[in-house]
């Protein structure tokens, strides 16, 4: 009977850190960046946060908010800005540093998957797409 509980006891400590989000912290790369805190698997989803919609001419290009949105994945004219911790994934500008990768749906939402296998306490980076630099005129580093 007490290896049972043990056992039960083992599988809910599991599930309970299986389903522990990813966590937002200071980045060496400079402000704050998001973390694993388990591991995760190639294809499993990291974060998945809904976006708001809007014409690419109401966002200006100088502001603040301009470095957080992406293009609209049925519009062309629009960009989508994503709410929840979406927008403070970092850039890797190498491919071999990238672990992860988003997608914009058209259903509403942004999803960042695993591309590798990612380790707890390891950063979580993702390419930004070369056209998010050459619309700001910056090589990424």
């Amino acid at each position: 009977m007490r290896k049972m509980r043990v056992l039960l006891l083992l599988a809910i400590v599991l599930l309970l850190w299986a389903s522990l989000p990813a966590k937002v912290s200071e980045s060496i790369r400079g402000g704050l960046g998001v973390f694993a805190r388990r591991f995760y698997m190639p294809g499993s989803l990291i974060e998945r946060g809904k976006f708001l919609e809007t014409r690419a001419v109401d966002v200006p290009q100088r502001s603040i908010i301009y470095d957080y949105v992406f293009q609209s994945p049925t519009r062309t004219d629009s960009v989508v800005l994503a709410l929840g911790n979406i927008s403070l994934f970092n850039h890797a500008a190498d491919p071999w540093q990238q672990n992860a990768e988003h997608n914009v749906s058209p259903l509403g939402f942004v999803d960042v998957t695993a591309t590798r296998l990612i380790w707890p306490g390891e950063e979580v980076l993702i390419s930004y797409g070369d056209d998010y630099w050459s619309s700001r005129g910056i090589t990424p580093t």
